[in-house]
């Protein structure tokens, strides 16, 4: 899942859109609203193959009701010693 949204922000900086935190966090909550991860891939994956900036809902799709997808930051993976 975590390398799917980062081909997404990949697509999007190809797309000259901007990755700021409030881009992202909002981005989040979209993908939040889904169900599962796999609800949240499939939504990620209609995006970079369809060139969009951002993410839609799948439509007839059921609510959240797992925990919400929370991405990983370089600093997560103990890369802040080799920065």
């Amino acid at each position: 899942m975590n390398t799917v949204f980062l081909e997404f922000l990949e697509l999007r900086k190809s797309l000259k859109a901007k990755n700021t935190d409030k881009a992202i966090r909002l981005l989040v909550n979209q993908l939040n609203k889904a169900s599962n991860d796999s609800e949240r891939e499939q939504m990620l994956n209609n995006s970079i193959v369809n060139s969009w900036e951002i993410v839609y809902e799948i439509k007839g799709s059921p609510k959240r009701q797992t925990l919400p997808f929370e991405p990983k930051r370089k600093w997560d993976s103990g890369m802040e010693d080799k920065v």
